[in-house]
Parts: C-alpha cells; structure tokens; sequence
C-alpha cells in the first residue's frame, strides 16, 4: 500500500500530531494509512496523538473504519440510551397544525423504534444513527428511567456493545452509570464533568443571541420562561438571561420570570399570571420551544397579540417552531449534527483504543438565530 499524499493528510495537523509522538511525519502517514513496519510503540504514540488533537483525515477515518469492521463481530451495536424519568405529553405536526396530547407516563425500560417526545431527541438519533452507519455500526435504542438498572447495564456492557451514546433527561446517576460502564460512554445534550466526553449545544451564546434581537428590535422589558434547576443546560440559560439583563443596566424582574415545569398547558397556565400584570414585559425569552408554546397559548387565551403586544423568542427550532400561529422566532440547535459529533467522539477511543488517563471533553456546537414572526419592534 503507497502512502497517502501528505497534502491530502494536511500538514499542520499531522505536523503537530509528530511533534506529540515524537517521531517523524511518514511515521505518522505510516500509522494513518496502515503502511510499513511501526514499532507497536511508536503506534501506540501515534494514536495517543490522534486522540488528543482529535483527529482524523476523511479518508483515513474510512480506511480505518473498513478495518474495524472486518475485525469485529458483525453484531456488534453501539447502545444509545435515551433517560426518561417524568411524564410525557406528546406533540403532533400532521397536516399543519400543532397537537398536544395529555400529559401520560413515558414507557419503562426496553428498546424502541423511536425516541421518546418531541422532534428534538429524533433529530438526534437520526444523526447518531446515520452517522454509525458510516462506520459500519448498528444502532439499537433503548428507553430507560432508571440508569442503574442491573439488567441494563449488563446487556450494555456485553462484549457485543462498543460504546453508549446516553441522552435524555438529566439524572444524579449520570456520574455512576459512566463508571459502570466498561464500554467508552458520550453524552448527548447532558452537561457533565467526568470522564465521558460531551456534546451539546451553546446555551451561552444561544441566549445571548436571543436577548441581542430583542434588544436591538427596541426591547428593554424583557422576562424569561424556563427552568433554574439542577438540569445543567437550563441553568445555564438562566444565568445568561440575568447576565445579559445585568449587562443592559436591566433589572430582572421576579414577577416577568416564570421557572416551572416544561409542559406546555402548565406553562400556559403559569405564563397567564406575567401576563395579566398591567405593568407586563415586552418580550419573553423561552428556553426551549415547548415553553415559547405555552407562552403563545396563555397569550391567545387572554387575547395578547403576539408579535404585536407581546415578543417571543424560543431555543431549540423544533420541527412544530414553523408552523404556530405566528411562527415562531426561535435559536436553532443543529441537533442532527450534534447525533452524528457524538459519533465521531464515541469512534476516537473505540478505534484508537482508550487513552492511560482520559478526563474527558466537552464539544459545544454554537446555535444560530432564526427569524420569524413572533418578534418585532414593541408597540
């Protein structure tokens, strides 16, 4: 086998990954490709190196996925585990008209067809699971409420299982199930500090974006619907939320703040009591769509026009976002992109083999703003 051109390999990154192994670049071309005699420390370095920058070429990733494959078991699945612990209301989008179904409990444990809730955990899966797909993976999808059950846990860790990708609701147990598992673990929109790397999203900056276009629309009465509980990705909004009020010389309100649950007849319910006030914000900023819903709702009941009484701004950009009554302005999450970067996470250890000492990496994928018509200058 020939060595791949190095312009194809790119320089700088191979350059670097050398200098770490300490050994010259056709040593790193040799590893990459699969070509020539290497010391089985030397290669050994080499994709130490690899794992630490995070690296690999398009079409080494394919050569060294083809080899995998012919390697390993042809039954050999990566779990995706999605957490579901509290009730669940279902959302349906047909014929262009948003649903919401009664609140009823989410199925206890076993696999799935499907993820559970609305087009934010499909998004995901259908990345992950396309993305598998390239590496020559097959993907089976597991609902679970509790994440130390003893049953999951051994069918997870069977030599058959190569990895777990656990998304879901946030869980106390999160810490103890990646130590349970013998397999490499990566969480998906699950803020953690361990030894599992992590995908999510920017929170920060999604907030910060969502308060900049109310502000510059002319907004300065500005209250916020979410959650400042212990879920790491809603603590995070709020604490941008209040730093960005902060920031503006603005006070944050306890009256125009509503931090319940995330269903949305309960947010509605909730919302109506923001706005009834004579002395009501301007604009809300939501933390996800399912709570910009709700505040629509509670806004049609009470007869508040939105955009014209009333901005809304939402985060998440769910598949119902573009279909409310107005649509909905909204921070877009590449949520199939996130599926398919937990994948490529969850390939570095599983090809690579694991490092001595991993405290793991959090890969944050920056949102974007899109406008629609549930915002607009104040009245």
């Amino acid at each position: 086998m020939t060595a791949e051109p190095m312009s194809e390999i790119g320089n700088a990154t191979v350059t670097e990954i050398s200098r770490r192994a300490g050994c010259s670049i056709a040593t790193v071309s040799r590893v990459i490709n699969n070509s020539g005699a290497v010391s089985p420390q030397t290669r050994a370095s080499v994709l130490k190196a690899i794992r630490e920058t995070q690296y690999l070429s398009a079409r080494s990733a394919r050569r060294i996925g083809r080899k995998a494959a012919a390697s390993r078991d042809t039954e050999s699945v990566i779990e995706i585990v999605q957490h579901r612990h509290s009730p669940l209301e279902d959302l349906s989008t047909e014929a262009g008209r948003v649903e919401v179904g009664p609140l009823h409990e989410a199925p206890r444990g076993g696999y799935a067809k499907a993820p559970l809730g609305s087009s934010f955990y499909r998004r995901i899966v259908d990345g992950a699971v396309e993305e598998l797909g390239r590496w020559g993976f097959r993907a089976q999808l597991r609902i679970e409420s509790d994440l130390l059950n003893a049953d999951m846990l051994a069918n997870i860790n069977s030599p058959a299982r190569k990895g777990v990708l656990l998304l879901g609701e946030a869980s106390p147990k999160v810490e103890q199930f990646v130590e349970q598992c013998i397999h490499p673990v990566v969480l998906v929109d699950l803020n953690y500090a361990g030894r599992a790397d992590v995908v999510t999203s920017d929170n920060f900056a999604g907030i910060r974006t969502a308060f900049d276009h109310l502000y510059s629309l002319g907004h300065r009465r500005i209250g916020y619907v979410g959650r400042r509980d212990e879920d790491p990705s809603f603590f995070e909004r709020f604490t941008m939320y209040k730093l960005k009020m902060a920031e503006a010389n603005l006070p944050v309100r306890p009256d125009w703040v509503y931090t319940g649950h995330t269903h949305i007849d309960l947010t509605a319910a909730g919302v109506r009591r923001i706005l009834e006030l004579k002395d009501r914000p301007s604009a809300l900023i939501a933390a996800n769509d399912c709570y910009a819903l709700g505040v629509i709702r509670a806004a049609a009941a009470l007869g508040i026009s939105i955009p014209k009484d009333l901005s809304v701004v939402g985060f998440d950009d769910e598949d119902f976002s573009s279909l409310v009554t107005p649509p909905l302005t909204t921070i877009h999450v590449p949520l199939s992109e996130m599926g398919r970067q937990a994948v490529r996470q969850l390939m570095i250890p599983i090809l690579g083999g694991p490092p001595a000492s991993h405290r793991g990496c959090a890969v944050r994928l920056l949102p974007e703003l899109v406008v629609r018509a549930s915002s607009a200058p104040p009245a």
